[in-house]
C-alpha cells in the first residue's frame, strides 16, 4: 500500500496477496479489534470487502465464526 495509489497491495486490482492477507486478518473481528488506528489498512480492508465474492465468503465466515466463538465461550465456562 505504501506509495501505491491503486488501493490494493500491488496495484489497481486485487491479487492473491490481497486475498491471503485479507482472510488472515479477519480473525481480528473475532477478537473485537478494528483497524481504526490504521486508516490505510482500514480503507484497503473495506475495499476488499466491497468485492462481491469476497463479501459473500466473509459474510458466511463471520456467521460461522461468531457461532463457533459463542460455543467456545460456553464450553470454557462449563469446563
Amino acid at each position: 500500500m505504501g506509495k501505491n495509489e491503486g488501493g490494493f497491495l500491488l496495484g489497481t486490482y486485487p491479487t492473491i496477496a490481497d486475498l491471503q492477507i485479507f482472510f488472515e486478518s479477519t480473525d481480528e473481528i473475532l477478537m473485537k479489534r478494528t483497524f481504526d488506528d490504521y486508516p490505510r489498512i482500514k480503507r484497503w480492508f473495506e475495499k476488499m470487502n466491497e468485492i462481491k465474492e469476497v463479501k459473500s465468503i466473509m459474510d458466511e465466515w463471520t456467521s460461522t465464526a461468531l457461532k463457533f466463538a459463542e460455543i467456545l465461550s460456553k464450553w470454557r465456562i462449563n469446563n
